[in-house]
């Protein structure tokens, strides 16, 4: 999961939310090493590699604590990560567009393995 998950997200909720999808491995919350304070993303492993597809297919984008999952494909393997992967960056895109919507559309177009929308904070 990216970069997105509520600093109130621990790894048991987490185990409670993906063990409805099927048997989970392992869980793991990034932290600061210093403060523990979550980083706002973590790695969870299945068993099954179908049950990691289906939690990516059925879940990318709920809502715990009020932001989307960002659920990210992981390939352990760097050659077969590297391969046929190409990254699009789009910019000044209307405000109506949320992370879903632009993934449902990309989709139409090929597999799909992350898409977030970055979001220009103002101070």
């Amino acid at each position: 999961m990216k970069d997105n998950l509520h600093p109130d997200v621990n790894e048991a909720m987490l185990f409670d939310k993906f063990t409805t999808v099927g048997p989970v491995s392992s869980i793991r919350v990034f932290r600061d090493i210093i403060t523990r304070r979550s980083l706002g993303y973590a790695e969870v492993n299945f068993q099954q590699a179908a049950d990691a597809e289906y939690a990516f297919d059925t879940m990318n984008f709920d809502l715990p604590h009020g932001r989307p999952l960002h659920i990210m494909r992981c390939q352990r393997d760097s050659a077969l990560r590297k391969s046929d992967v190409t990254k699009v960056f789009i910019e000044n895109l209307d405000e109506r567009i949320d992370d879903k919507l632009l993934y449902d559309t990309f989709s139409a177009f090929g597999n799909v393995l992350s898409c977030k929308i970055m979001i220009e904070k103002n101070n």
